[in-house]
């Protein structure tokens, strides 16, 4: 992102406050059957200073409970779903992220996202959830020019609609990640993730995904938005 210097702002100190574009770098995402925690793979070339965002879900099978929580030096953004870290060059190769629990095994999906340019210190902007048996609908959150929008789109379990098939972002947003070939009748469901980044600020207004097959058991999403490093 190049700012005219008649738009940039001054600041206190009488220089200039200039802006550097989120990009993205790598992502790296799982999808299994257990009886324990999600555990998710740090994603390739992560380097010191950027920022990696996590989602997915524990999906309930049977009376099974199981809620995502922040590992150690984790923030998060959607409780029980989407978690951020600046990395510092202490991470080690994966991440776990609970939601074990109940008997039997569950389908556990999700992924980390690495992105450059976001801002190091209070980089989540805004967030929103939203979704229904029938839609796969992202609420509208704030954005900022060279921000970065993440959305993640979950199905629960007990759809009893087959394989849930493929997700689909909205226009304009990049897929990263379609983690889930389960049946959702019996092992619970599956996630999608993305991302958009913004040349303006503004808002995204309401948007749609899409998936390829089942029935539409309880898809959540969530939209979630993140500030460029001053």
């Amino acid at each position: 992102m190049t700012v005219p210097a008649c738009l940039v702002a001054p600041n206190l100190g009488g220089g200039i406050v200039s802006y550097t574009d989120i990009a993205f770098v790598s992502a790296a995402s799982n999808n299994y059957l257990n009886t324990t925690g999600l555990v998710l793979d740090k994603p390739a070339g992560v380097s010191i200073g950027n920022i990696l965002i996590a989602a997915g879900q524990a999906s309930n099978l049977n009376g099974n409970s199981g809620v995502l929580s922040a590992p150690a030096g984790w923030s998060v953004a959607v409780s029980g779903k989407v978690f951020y870290k600046i990395a510092d060059g202490t991470e080690g190769a994966s991440f776990d992220f609970g939601g074990g629990g109940g008997s039997g095994s569950a389908v556990k999906t999700g992924g980390i996202v690495c992105f450059s340019g976001a801002a190091d210190i209070q980089p989540l902007e805004s967030a929103s959830n939203s979704g229904t048996a029938a839609a796969i609908t992202f609420s509208s959150v704030a954005v900022r020019d060279g921000g970065m929008t993440f959305l993640l789109m979950t199905s629960g379990a007990g759809g009893g609609g087959g394989n849930p098939g493929n997700y689909s972002m909205p226009a304009g947003w990049t897929l990263v990640w379609n983690a889930g070939s389960y049946s959702e009748s019996t092992t619970g469901g599956n996630s999608g993730a993305g991302y958009k980044l913004h040349a303006a600020d503004g808002t995204t207004g309401n948007v749609d995904g899409a998936q390829s097959a089942g029935a539409g058991p309880n898809w959540l999403s969530y939209n979630v938005s993140f500030r460029p490093d001053a």
